[in-house]
C-alpha cells in the first residue's frame, strides 16, 4: 500500500490537532524529532496519513529517495512530501529500505522537475524490485548490516587515526623545537655567534616553554631575527602574485595558489611579500587552522595579498625551520590568548607577535631538523592518504 501525507493548509480548522513529520525530520535510516510540528487531521485524513511501526518512508523532495523505517512504538502523521509504503505481503521493510539505498547510490532515483526536484508516486510505481523469499530477505538484511557495521567501525577508526596523526605532528614539532628530535653536533657554530654577528647588541632571552635547550641553541624574540611586514618596491607594470586567504591551504601542507596581477593594482591596501618570506594568518580561525606558508614561485619574485597576514623575512633563520615554528601549538596558543576584536573577527597584533620567543639552533642543525621533519611528515601523510 502506498500513499503520501497531507499538504499543509493553515486555514484548515477541521479535525484534531496532531503531530506530523516532514522531509526535514526524515534522514537516511533515522529521524530527527527535535522539532515536530502540528496541524489538524480529519478522520479520513488520519487513515491516509498515519504511519505505524515498520512502515517505510521515502522523501519526495530534497534528497530525493532518502528513506527510513518508522521504528517507534507510536503512530505519527506525515506531510504530503513523504511517501509511505506498507506491504500487503509478509515482506521485510528493511530489505526494501536497502533497495532504495542501492537505487539512490546508483543514481537510479533522481527526481524530476526544474526548480524543485521530486519523486512522484508514478515514479515509485514504475520501480522494479526483486522479491526473494522472506527468509532470504532477512538473511540479506543481516549480511548488509553486518558489513555496514564493519564499514562504520573502519570509518570511525580512520577518523580517530587522522586525529591521532595530527596530534602526533604537533608533538613531534614540540620535540623538534626543543632540540630533542635530532642529535647535536659539537662542531656546529653556536647560534649566539651568528646572532651577534648580525646584531652585535643581541641579548638572549628566556622562555618557560623552552627551559632546557641544547648547548649551542639560543632564545630570541621574533623581532630580533625577522623583519615583520616588510614592503616591496617594484615597477608598476611588473607582473606580481596575489594571494587571498582562501588560496592558502591549512594544517601542515605549506601549499597555496596565486593569481597574476599588475603590481600597480595590488601595491596599495594589501600585505606585501616576496619569495622566501613566511606568511602567517593573523585572524581566527585561520591562525588556529595553521594557514601559514613559505612564499615561492611568484612572478618577478614579488606579490601582495590579504591584509589578514603577518609576513616574516629573515637572513638568520632557515625559512622551513621558521615555518614549522609558526605551526607549533606554542606559537598559536601565544597568539590566541592575546586575541582582540569581536567574535569571528579576532586577530593577533604585530606588537604581540614580535615579542614571542623562538628557539634558534645552529644554522646547520636547523637544516637537520627540517630534513627529519619532512621525512616523518611525509610518512604520516602517506598513512593519512591511504585511510
Amino acid at each position: 500500500m502506498h500513499n503520501t501525507g497531507k499538504a499543509l493548509n493553515a486555514s484548515n480548522q477541521e479535525g484534531v490537532m496532531l503531530d506530523y513529520i516532514t522531509t526535514s525530520n526524515l534522514y537516511w535510516n533515522h529521524f530527527d524529532l527535535t522539532v515536530v510540528k502540528k496541524m489538524r487531521f480529519t478522520e479520513a485524513e488520519l487513515e491516509k496519513c498515519t504511519v505505524s511501526n515498520g512502515d517505510l518512508l521515502i522523501c519526495e523532495g530534497g534528497d530525493v529517495g532518502r528513506a527510513a523505517i518508522w521504528n517507534y512504538n507510536y503512530d505519527i502523521r506525515i506531510q504530503n512530501h513523504i511517501h509511505r509504503l506498507k506491504s500487503y505481503l509478509p515482506l521485510s521493510h528493511a530489505f526494501y529500505y536497502y533497495i532504495f539505498y542501492f537505487y539512490k547510490s546508483l543514481n537510479l532515483i533522481g527526481g524530476k522537475g526544474v526548480a524543485i526536484q521530486g519523486l512522484s508516486s508514478g515514479d515509485i510505481h514504475k520501480l522494479v524490485a526483486p522479491l526473494p523469499p522472506i527468509a532470504e530477505q532477512q538473511r540479506i538484511v543481516r549480511e548488509i548490516e553486518r558489513w555496514f557495521a564493519v564499514i562504520d567501525k573502519l570509518e570511525t577508526s580512520a577518523e580517530d587515526l587522522k586525529v591521532s596523526i595530527q596530534q602526533t605532528k604537533s608533538r613531534i614539532l614540540d620535540l623538534a623545537l626543543s632540540g630533542k628530535l635530532v642529535p647535536q653536533d659539537p662542531d656546529d657554530e653556536p647560534a649566539i655567534e651568528l646572532l651577534k654577528r648580525v646584531n652585535p647588541d643581541f641579548k638572549p632571552c628566556d622562555s618557560s616553554h623552552y627551559p632546557n635547550l641544547p648547548k649551542g641553541w639560543s632564545l630570541a624574540r621574533i623581532k630580533d631575527v625577522f623583519t615583520i611586514n616588510p614592503r616591496n618596491k617594484a615597477n608598476d607594470e611588473a607582473t606580481a602574485g596575489f594571494i587571498s586567504m582562501n588560496m592558502i591551504d591549512d594544517e601542515y601542507s605549506n601549499t597555496f595558489t596565486f593569481e597574476k596581477r599588475k603590481w600597480q593594482d595590488i601595491k596599495t591596501g594589501f600585505t606585501h611579500f616576496q619569495n622566501g618570506d613566511i606568511a602567517v594568518a593573523k585572524i581566527s580561525p585561520c591562525l588556529e587552522n595553521r594557514k601559514s606558508i613559505i612564499i615561492q614561485g611568484l612572478p618577478n619574485r614579488i606579490g601582495a595579498g590579504t591584509t589578514e597576514l603577518h609576513v616574516f623575512r629573515s637572513t638568520i633563520v632557515n625559512p622551513k625551520y621558521a615555518l614549522y615554528f609558526f605551526k607549533t601549538d606554542y606559537f598559536i596558543d601565544s597568539c590566541v590568548k592575546t586575541f582582540n576584536g569581536v567574535v569571528g573577527q579576532q586577530r593577533v597584533g604585530k606588537n604581540v607577535v614580535e615579542e614571542i620567543v623562538i628557539p634558534i639552533p645552529p644554522i646547520k642543525e636547523q637544516q637537520r631538523i627540517v630534513t627529519m621533519l619532512e621525512t616523518i611528515f611525509s610518512q604520516l601523510n602517506t598513512i593519512t592518504a591511504e585511510l
